[in-house]
């Protein structure tokens, strides 16, 4: 299960956000209403994905802060959600974002970019350790993999 931390400051769309990873079977493992509270508890989580809201991020530090999230959530990868794009919000892509979502998209988009978003992220320690990594029965290998079984008793026959 993917472990979100979400940070926005408007209550209403936090919660409806948290109700969607739910959704999405994801474990909301933390939330923030502003910065400074973000970023002392998000690292704290062992979180595999950030989903932070542009405006939270403060004005005066622009895209060094997202710089110094990635930093904090080296592990995470973090989704940014944005009213509309610009330069500034091009320039956070390169400093540390993974992602954009618009706040504008019908909540069926953000659900899929989230689930998609979500499907990149790769099983980390934190999962083994809760029990929440794969086990041999989630692991389906191919068929065609390998050497089949017929082909294996044939070549057994043809040496004796």
């Amino acid at each position: 299960m993917t472990r979100v931390f979400l940070a926005d400051a408007q209550l209403v769309e936090r919660n409806a956000l948290r109700v969607m990873l739910q959704d999405l079977s994801m474990d909301v493992v933390g939330e923030a209403a502003d910065w400074l509270t973000t970023l002392a508890r998000a690292p704290a989580t062992r979180l595999d994905m950030l989903v932070v809201d542009w405006g939270l991020l403060p004005v005066d530090l622009g895209v060094q802060a997202l710089s110094v999230l990635r930093q904090a959530c080296s592990n995470a990868i973090i989704v940014v959600l944005i009213s509309h794009l610009d330069a500034r919000q091009q320039a956070a892509l390169s400093a540390g974002a993974d992602a954009f979502i618009s706040k504008n998209e019908s909540p069926e988009r953000v659900a899929d970019r989230l689930r998609s978003v979500a499907a990149s992220v790769p099983i980390n320690i934190s999962q083994i350790a809760d029990g929440k990594g794969l086990n041999n029965r989630h692991i389906n290998l191919p068929r065609t993999a390998g050497a089949k079984e017929a082909d294996v008793k044939n070549d057994q026959e043809e040496q004796t």
